[in-house]
């Protein structure tokens, strides 16, 4: 056991070893922890801490679906080994630009693609900005990060021939054939067709509720007002 004091705190941790250069080595942070808590009135916090105190409260900040991705990013990003120490274990004031360019290079081994890594970059960002709010940190060391060397490349966007959605349409049942037919004629998500109410519907457009709760109004024409109305 070793037994020290600080900020009228005992603090008791067992070292779990008989050798002394073991010892002297366990004994490093747990002393650099306790003196954090003598200057600074708190203990440190790790990576996995902030997540955990992020995790409580984002629901009432962030969409369904953008939290249920953010949280298969930080799931991803724990367990990358950053020299020879779990990301997760990270203290936050360890977690630089240094450090963050570590994590994508760990992760790029792991395989992930450029695309993932910034999805991971953007989860991570949250919860830094969370850690902000806190004071538990000054910086966002993941919106620092430069991200021009992990460009994301997409494929491009090819539509359907009109005669293929025709042919889909024409076997598709009922409403099905007509929420197709509106997305052709107005190029909405199919998430923002199907959820469209009547007070978003206007005479010549619609209101659409789009990605981050922005709205944005979108004309109809004859051809999808006709659609409408049929349905």
């Amino acid at each position: 056991m070793r037994l020290r004091k600080a900020a009228g705190q005992d603090f008791r941790r067992s070292l779990q070893t008989s050798s002394k250069v073991e010892a002297r080595k366990r004994l490093a942070p747990f002393l650099d922890e306790i003196s954090h808590i003598q200057y600074h009135g708190e203990a440190r916090r790790t990576w996995k801490d902030a997540v955990v105190e992020w995790a409580a409260h984002a629901p009432d900040n962030v969409a369904p679906t953008t939290l249920k991705r953010y949280k298969v990013s930080l799931r991803q990003v724990g367990p990358a080994n950053i020299d020879g120490t779990l990301f997760e274990n990270l203290h936050l004031e360890e977690i630089n630009r240094k450090a963050v360019a570590a994590l994508v290079a760990a992760r790029k081994k792991d395989g992930a693609t450029n695309a993932t890594i910034r999805r991971d970059l953007t989860a991570m960002s949250s919860v830094f900005e969370a850690c902000i709010a806190r004071a538990w940190i000054e910086d966002n060391p993941a919106a620092i990060y430069s991200r021009s060397a992990i460009k994301e490349r997409r494929d491009p966007i090819v539509l359907p021939a009109a005669e293929d959605v025709d042919y889909v349409v024409g076997r598709a049942p009922g409403n099905f054939a007509r929420l197709i037919r509106f997305a052709q004629q107005t190029g909405l998500r199919e998430e923002e067709c199907a959820s469209l109410i009547h007070r978003q519907v206007r005479a010549d457009a619609v209101d659409v509720i789009g990605k981050r709760n922005r709205v944005r109004s979108v004309p109809l024409t004859e051809e999808a007002g006709g659609t409408l109305r049929g349905t």
